[in-house]
């Protein structure tokens, strides 16, 4: 299951056709869509908007599922062939009966596309909580899923380039938090929503998605 969804600048100009409240409306049923498959009841402006996101959400959906697919299916082939490599000699023999017992461990799906030993998630967890771990695997989980990409070792590629990316883009939020002035708006329910902290987040899944 996906973690989140991209919203396009090009819906910008049908957002500024709908009030706070309308605006407000149209989210909650996106997310539901999404989250949840439940089409919403809309009429008039909200389902003329809600159309064309549910068009690319429907878009971008398929082209997710292709890109796990896929990093499914090289994740299998590559088992394939390490299962076929043999020792050829007794040097070969002896290096592999010299094998950690780290090494030998059965790696475990974290995520759609990231695969981890059991030693090497608890590694990350005593490093980095579980809070950071989980972000980690999923930053590298959506690159993979949306690029394509295969590794020999996740745990190795999530040490190499994974964490700085996700502490840059974590710096990178946090500075722009800090920098945006609060306001506030009110939905048809009277319940206070804080529009800059929906954006902010949604920034979040944005980078998360590209990356």
């Amino acid at each position: 299951m996906k973690k989140g969804f991209i919203l396009y600048n090009d819906y910008k100009q049908h957002f500024d056709l709908l009030s706070n409240e309308e605006l407000g409306i149209l989210i909650r049923g996106t997310f539901a869509y999404e989250a949840e498959n439940t089409e919403p009841n809309f009429d008039g402006k909200l389902q003329m908007a809600f159309s064309f996101i549910k068009a690319q959400l429907d878009r971008d959906s398929k082209k997710y599922e292709k890109k796990v697919a896929q990093c499914k299916a090289a994740g299998q082939a590559s088992g394939r062939k390490r299962a076929l490599t043999k020792p050829t000699n007794k040097e070969t023999a002896t290096t592999t009966d010299t094998t950690t017992a780290k090494e030998k461990e059965e790696k475990i799906t974290f995520a759609d596309c990231v695969h981890l030993t059991q030693t090497q998630h608890q590694t990350l967890l005593q490093t980095h909580g579980e809070a950071k771990t989980n972000a980690l695997i999923q930053t590298l989980n959506n690159y993979k899923a949306s690029h394509g990409k295969t590794y020999k070792s996740d745990y190795h590629t999530i040490q190499n380039w994974v964490i700085k990316k996700h502490e840059e883009q974590t710096s990178t939020a946090a500075t722009s938090v800090a920098k945006q002035p609060p306001t506030k708006s009110h939905n048809y329910q009277g319940r206070t929503w804080d529009y800059d902290k929906l954006a902010t987040l949604e920034r979040q899944r944005l980078i998360s998605q590209t990356t």
